[in-house]
């Protein structure tokens, strides 16, 4: 199956075809599995590079929300973007702790939305074919 791309044609020589936007395969092709790596930016960009604690867009860091000085790990589960500000205030506590509450909790993102939230285009004809957005 073919969906084509908002009338966008390539051309050969000798024919013109609709340029495919999506292409879903009728039996599995095994491709090799491509993670999101765990890098700041990725973090940044998981975040819509901004604060998780109060929203700002200005001087971000990456927070651990359990500290590393306490067992919390170096993982999607646990890092998020956090302005200078609200990370010194939360310094080596949890949120609980320090009285801040997380806009949204921290995750792992999917490779599929991922690419297609940090493309910042909407493609709804690729709705049908990928899973849910993430909260």
């Amino acid at each position: 199956m073919v969906r084509s791309s908002n009338g966008h044609k390539i051309r050969t020589v000798s024919h013109s075809y609709a340029m495919p936007s999506v292409i879903r395969l009728n039996r599995y092709v095994h491709a090799p599995y491509k993670g999101v790596t765990l890098t700041r930016q990725n973090v940044f960009k998981r975040d819509n590079s901004e604060c998780q604690y109060c929203g700002t867009r200005r001087d971000l860091t990456l927070d651990h929300v359990i500290p590393s000085s306490r067992g919390g790990a170096h993982s999607w589960q646990n890092l998020v973007t956090a302005c200078k500000k609200c990370n010194a205030k939360k310094g080596n506590y949890t949120p609980e702790e320090a009285g801040m509450q997380l806009k949204r909790k921290p995750f792992k993102p999917s490779y599929a939305l991922f690419l297609r939230d940090i493309t910042g285009s909407n493609h709804n004809e690729w709705d049908d074919f990928l899973e849910a957005k993430s909260a």
